[in-house]
């Protein structure tokens, strides 16, 4: 099957990553970072206006990005670092600006760290708001657990080894992962939602271009609402299971394609390596 390139781990890196790496996948896709291991903590908090942030972005190195509203009168930021030692803490860098009313949130570390899933420092990203908050425009990590919730932007999350998940959130959404699921309930839209190695469950509220939802290796799960006008396409190397009322329905078992009310943009569904679910949504 041919979809666009993202920036997420391809199947080559999965042919040759450590077992670590694995290990993750075959435990539900969740990386785990062994408390007993990580000793050292330090904190670093920042606070700030909320009429003063406009726009938020979060690019972590290792660890997960968490932002959402909350009980609170400002924008609060909260990272956690990590490590097994003293020089492993102090090589974590953390980068919070405030420039033109975007707050830019960046951690690093040296690459080399990020090698030894087990026993790297990390750094985890907490940003709370007032709701409705600044707009939400990105949140990265390279490994770790990417949530969005109670806030709005068409946002981009993205982990090249981890979890995304998006809840209440006003926007239309990108969501991708290199390995871990991605789940996404109760947001305006689409955009894409796609991972190479997991499970997908989306609801899909609305779409406002062709968009791609699917996996690599797993199983995807649609919820469509079922006044939405769009072409459907859902294909499987397993079985295909959809509700919707299609009309100028076609396919066999691998796939179902047809228009839902008066048709529009096209809304993929797909696993390579797995089944795949497209159902009514309730609204």
């Amino acid at each position: 099957m041919d979809r666009n390139s993202t920036p997420t781990i391809g199947r080559r890196t999965f042919l040759t990553a450590g077992g670590a790496a694995l290990a993750a996948s075959l435990a539900g896709c969740t990386v785990r970072f062994p408390a007993g291991r990580l000793v050292h903590e330090a904190e670093e908090r920042r606070s700030f206006p909320a009429s003063d942030v406009a726009t938020l972005s979060v690019t972590n190195a290792v660890g997960d990005v968490r932002v959402g509203a909350a009980e609170t009168d400002r924008v609060e930021v909260r990272v956690l670092e990590r490590a097994r030692d003293r020089a492993d803490l102090d090589d974590i860098a953390v980068e919070t600006t405030l420039d033109g009313g975007t707050l830019w949130v960046r951690t690093s570390m040296p690459t080399h760290r990020v090698e030894d899933v087990d026993g790297t420092p990390r750094a985890d990203v907490t940003v709370t708001f007032p709701a409705p908050g600044p707009s939400v425009a990105s949140l990265r990590t390279r490994a770790g657990r990417v949530s969005l919730h109670d806030a709005r932007g068409d946002a981009t999350l993205h982990a090249d080894v981890g979890a995304v998940d998006a809840r209440r959130v006003d926007g239309y959404l990108t969501l991708t992962t290199g390995l871990g699921e991605v789940t996404a309930t109760d947001v305006t839209g689409i955009d894409r939602a796609v991972t190479d190695m997991g499970a997908v469950a989306v609801d899909v509220h609305g779409i406002r271009r062709d968009a791609d939802v699917g996996t690599d290796w797993g199983e995807a799960i649609v919820r469509v609402g079922d006044d939405l006008d769009l072409d459907l396409r859902a294909e499987a190397n397993g079985a295909v299971d959809c509700d919707l009322p299609l009309t100028s329905r076609s396919g066999d078992g691998r796939l179902v394609a047809g228009r839902l009310n008066r048709g529009g943009h096209r809304l993929r569904v797909f696993s390579e390596l797995g089944e795949v679910s497209v159902r009514r949504l309730d609204r």
